[in-house]
């Protein structure tokens, strides 16, 4: 992990309570989660952790690009052109 990234924090906050969770379910500390089943006492402690977070996700990227005026009409070869071009570039 790069610690110039502005997200060092979280990236390195959901590593250690990942290996936290696998080591508590290891010793049996707590159960395996399943798929898609979240009781009651889950909630609580994910409420419970989302208040203690110090670090946060990233925010989605968001990206503006100026596209050029080409289609894909364009950029289409005909495959004689293509058969052409590379009888051209063995010579």
């Amino acid at each position: 992990m790069n610690e110039e990234d502005p997200y060092h924090n979280y990236y390195k906050y959901m590593v250690e309570k990942i290996r936290e969770d696998a080591e508590d379910v290891a010793k049996g500390l707590k159960p395996a989660p399943t798929a898609g089943h979240v009781d009651n006492e889950g909630m609580e402690a994910v409420k419970k952790m989302a208040d203690e977070v110090t670090a946060f996700e990233p925010r989605e990227l968001e990206f503006k690009v100026d596209l050029p005026g080409v289609t894909a009409q364009d950029l289409y070869v005909p495959p004689a052109v293509r058969r052409l071009l590379v009888v051209l570039s063995l010579d």
